[in-house]
């Protein structure tokens, strides 16, 4: 294994193959020769590029807050088996000791980025164009403007998503234009209002969903004891656990100081 000069990891096997040659021995040469092979697979931090997203933006603060980033990341194991994918009864994955939190509206978080009663004041996280559908294509470093509405999904779209894997945009950045560009040092990250938000979408996080309290309905979680996420009916929320995720398809973004693996990786061919 070593590095590559982009920065990403990747295994490199060489390997010597020997293939026949028709015309050697009519000329008294070997009839084989040697022939070097070598395959390389990269792998890295990674965003599903192809894979639907769940539109409710979280900030990378508040994700780093649940997942004990960077220090010792708390994830539990990944489900297996038959839905729902854990079970403290047979030989599946025990159910995880606890839940995390996704808020479009009365995080408490003292993060920056997501103030009390919503991610951007007069805002709730929802990414605009996606919420009809409940899932859509997002891409990583990408500016995405906010939803103001604090309704989300429809709970009949989010129904047949309870005890799968979704994945969930991280932004690292809120404006209140699009900047259409990267963000940069002493940019003001906190200051999208209202209908102005944009987030820039740094990556993206697995989450397995168990449940959610949302304006069209609520569903508790489906982890014992089976209760609702946040502690107020007005909040909005999504509960679940973070997971560390290998997907088939995506885009490799190369890991820099300041972008850390939100914990998908993406493994593909390098050469």
């Amino acid at each position: 294994m070593t590095t590559a000069s982009s920065g990403l990891s990747y295994v490199e096997i060489r390997s010597l193959n020997t293939a026949s040659t028709p015309f050697g021995s009519a000329i008294g040469a070997s009839a084989s020769r040697p022939v070097p092979a070598c395959a390389r697979a990269a792998w890295g931090p990674g965003g599903p590029s192809s894979i639907s997203v769940v539109p409710l933006a979280m900030s990378e603060c508040d994700w780093a807050t649940q997942v004990g980033y960077p220090g010792a990341t708390n994830y539990p194991p990944f489900p297996s088996g038959d839905w729902p994918g854990y079970s403290n009864t047979d030989s599946r994955p025990d159910w995880p000791t606890s839940e995390d939190t996704i808020y479009s509206k009365g995080n408490d978080t003292t993060c920056d980025t997501s103030s009390p009663g919503g991610t951007a004041p007069g805002g709730f996280a929802w990414l605009d164009g996606l919420t009809g559908s409940c899932t859509g294509i997002v891409t990583d470093n990408a500016w995405i403007h906010g939803d103001t509405g604090n309704n989300g999904c429809s709970t009949s779209l989010f129904d047949p998503l309870r005890g799968t894997v979704l994945y969930v945009p991280i932004f690292d950045c809120m404006m209140n234009a699009d900047p259409g560009r990267q963000p940069i040092a002493g940019d003001n990250c906190n200051s999208g209002t209202g209908s102005n938000t944009y987030y820039h979408i740094a990556g993206f996080a697995a989450f397995y969903l168990s449940g959610w309290r949302l304006t069209y309905g609520s569903q508790v979680s489906i982890r014992p004891p089976n209760t609702l996420c946040g502690t107020s009916a007005s909040q909005r929320c999504l509960s679940g656990w973070f997971l560390k995720d290998l997907i088939p398809v995506g885009d490799i973004i190369p890991p820099t100081p300041t972008n850390p693996n939100y914990g998908i990786t993406v493994v593909k061919p390098a050469g």
